[in-house]
C-alpha cells in the first residue's frame, strides 16, 4: 500500500478517533445510566405512565439514537484497528489512498470518494 498519511496526520486522526469514542462512550453510559442496555430497555419498558404510546415513542427513540451511537463506537474500534494493523487510509474497494481532507472529517472512511460514490449509486 501507498503511504499518504504522515506520522503527524495518522496521530492526530487516531487522537480524533480515541476523544470521539470517550465522547459516545460517556454518553451512552449517562444514557443508560449506568445499567447494561438490556436492563435499561426493560427498565423503560416497566416505567408506570398514562402515557403508554407517549413512553414507546420515547424507547423507540432512545433505542435508534443508542443503535447509532454503538455503531459509531464499533466503527471507531475498526478503524484504531486498520491504524495499528497499517492498514488505515487505503480503499478497501481499490487499495488507493483514501484523501487526508477526508479522512479529518470521516476518519471512519472505509472508501475513497470514488468508490464510496459508486457504491452509494448501486445501491
Amino acid at each position: 500500500m501507498q503511504r499518504q498519511l504522515t506520522a503527524s496526520q495518522t496521530s492526530s486522526i487516531v487522537n480524533m478517533l480515541e476523544e470521539r469514542r470517550r465522547v459516545l462512550e460517556e454518553r451512552l453510559r449517562d444514557q443508560h445510566g449506568g445499567s447494561m442496555r438490556v436492563s435499561h430497555d426493560q427498565d423503560t419498558l416497566a416505567q408506570e405512565s398514562d402515557d403508554a404510546p407517549r413512553r414507546a415513542a420515547e424507547r423507540e427513540l432512545d433505542i435508534s439514537q443508542s443503535n447509532v451511537e454503538l455503531n459509531e463506537v464499533d466503527a471507531i474500534g475498526h478503524a484504531l484497528q486498520r491504524v495499528y494493523d497499517d492498514t488505515f487510509g487505503a480503499c478497501i474497494d481499490c487499495a488507493r489512498p483514501i484523501p487526508f481532507a477526508r479522512l479529518a472529517v470521516e476518519p471512519q472512511a472505509l472508501r475513497c470518494v470514488n468508490c464510496q460514490t459508486l457504491l452509494e449509486s448501486t445501491s
